[in-house]
């Protein structure tokens, strides 16, 4: 909209512009699509990071327990992971390396284990 005006007092015109509805609606339909499609990006992005974190927290553990690959050892009183471990380990293998090897198979935090504990015994060939 184009409004001017001549001022007597001063020989200068005055001009102002305005900026029509159509103008002011457009830049502002822009701007707010600019923004609705980041937003839109973003969820996205938030939820294929999300069922991704979803997906590998509950996911199955990769190594499957075979019965063909692990045997089974019932824990008596006064067993120690450590006897397991010499009795089971082959003679060739260190017992650190296999005791190291039977607590993370047993998914073991500590070598306390009690009487009636069952644990898999990874074997050698």
């Amino acid at each position: 909209m184009y409004i001017g005006y001549y001022d007597h007092t001063n020989s200068s015109t005055i001009h102002t512009y305005k900026k029509t509805t159509f103008q002011a609606d457009r830049h502002s339909k822009r701007y707010r699509t600019k923004w609705l499609r980041l937003l839109v990006i973003g969820v996205l992005m938030l939820a294929a990071f999300t069922s991704g974190a979803i997906i590998h927290a509950y996911a199955g553990d990769k190594s499957v327990l075979d019965p063909n690959t692990y045997s089974k050892v019932i824990v008596t009183s006064g067993d120690t992971l450590w006897r397991i471990a010499d009795e089971y380990a082959p003679e060739h293998e260190d017992i650190r390396h296999y005791l190291n090897d039977l607590m993370k198979l047993n998914k073991l935090k500590s070598s306390t284990i009690q009487a009636g504990d069952v644990l898999l015994l990874p074997k050698r060939d």
